[in-house]
């Protein structure tokens, strides 16, 4: 499965239908040339919309095209609202949990209503702004890895990254950016391959603006740190101390401080 798109987004009390594979052998084997045969049966499952499960039982269409399996999965009315929801399909196996991948899909409240999402980086305001637009774009992320060891042991490492960019976007530009900045919405996840050697993150093509030689983090709790320039307007760092939650302070040498 993969992301979810729609002429219309979904909301709560709608019917998703899903296609997935591995939920029982094809009819006839896996000649693509038979004619489309469907059986419906009823299987016991769970689904996550984000950290919403449900239990159910539904009915499946089990097709003849490559052991193709049709799902139909009705969201309850208090299914997550947002942009990046992502849905998983959990079965088992004589006892042995199964899972599906994790496509994200949208859900709006009402009818025909736009995507609205916390998560979202920029405004729909922002984005069909027909101007350049000057942004400084700041972002403390904290990143958890755990690994697992020997049997059930696992091992956990903190990252605390931090960027602050200076930037001048063109219209252009900036509508280019907008789709690498999606996040999932709260309470999902994206699932995919990690490499063990990861390519190096690139900026985003703009305009960089030198407002000085570092910048100043003043976090919630503890002292202020400094962060010095990689580039004219580029502010990049790495810590494992935790990024606490409240209000940060910010100071560039050349410009007025920011509360964030």
């Amino acid at each position: 499965m993969n992301s979810f798109r729609f002429w219309t987004l979904p909301r709560p009390g709608d019917v998703l239908i899903l296609y997935g594979t591995g939920l029982g052998p094809p009819i006839g084997g896996v000649d693509t040339t038979l004619p489309l045969t469907v059986i419906s049966e009823r299987l016991p499952r769970f689904m996550w919309a984000g950290s919403h499960r449900r239990t159910f039982r539904t009915t499946a269409d089990r097709l003849a095209v490559r052991g193709l399996t049709r799902l139909y999965l009705r969201f309850r009315k208090n299914a997550p609202i947002g942009c990046q929801v992502s849905i998983v399909v959990q079965t088992s196996n004589l006892g042995t949990p199964i899972v599906s991948n994790g496509p994200a899909t949208a859900i709006a409240p009402t009818d025909h209503g736009p995507c609205v999402d916390p998560v979202d980086a920029f405004s729909s305001t922002l984005l069909t702004f027909p101007a350049n637009s000057t942004i400084l774009g700041i972002s403390l992320q904290q990143n958890v890895t755990v690994t697992p060891t020997s049997g059930t042991s696992t091992t956990s490492a903190t990252t605390d990254t931090y960027q602050i960019l200076a930037t001048g976007f063109t219209p252009a530009q900036f509508a280019a950016l907008a789709p690498t900045m999606a996040e999932s919405s709260n309470g999902s996840c994206f699932s995919g391959y990690v490499p063990a050697t990861p390519a190096a993150a690139s900026l985003p093509a703009a305009t960089y603006l030198d407002i000085g030689p570092s910048i100043t983090l003043t976090p919630p709790s503890g002292s202020p740190f400094m962060i010095p320039a990689t580039a004219p307007g580029v502010f990049l760092g790495k810590s494992s101390a935790g990024i606490p939650a409240g209000l940060w302070g910010l100071q560039a040498r050349e410009a007025p401080t920011w509360v964030l």
